[in-house]
């Protein structure tokens, strides 16, 4: 449970124990559960400093978000559409974003018409810039 430090640190301890260096959470919203409201920074931040908690023990910590509703029609991938609060972009290291192309309807998108971005680097809020790093080819 995010914001115990007590269950925090078996969990830490347990996956360093056992020589765990990657934690994979997919998606973050089934993690977050029903430990607060994934709109509400003050309740989002205590996820996100646990992910943190887990890089400082040298874990790699690998998330999956989704877009918000709108967004998702729209063809989704932007870091500005993601669903919950902004911290949740904010705090990522880097994020790689996938749409399908502008006017291409959800159902008519494969893997070979998708697009990507990326963002890198350490940055406070929501405020990368978004480069399309290709196309992905089957």
């Amino acid at each position: 449970r995010s914001g115990d430090k007590k269950s925090e640190d078996e969990i830490i301890n347990r996956l360093v124990d056992k020589g765990i260096s990657c934690v994979v959470v997919d998606p973050i919203r089934r993690a977050f559960g029903s430990a607060g409201d994934i709109n509400a920074e003050v309740d989002v931040r205590k996820m996100l400093n646990f992910f943190q908690r887990m890089m400082d023990q040298g874990l790699t910590v690998i998330t999956s978000h989704h877009d918000n509703k709108a967004a998702s029609r729209a063809g989704g991938g932007s870091m500005f559409d993601m669903t919950g609060s902004g911290a949740i972009p904010g705090d990522a290291d880097s994020i790689i974003g996938i749409s399908s192309p502008s006017g291409t309807q959800l159902e008519n998108t494969n893997l070979r018409n998708l697009n990507f971005y990326m963002r890198n680097g350490m940055m406070h809020g929501p405020r990368g810039m978004s480069i399309e790093i290709g196309r992905a080819h089957v």
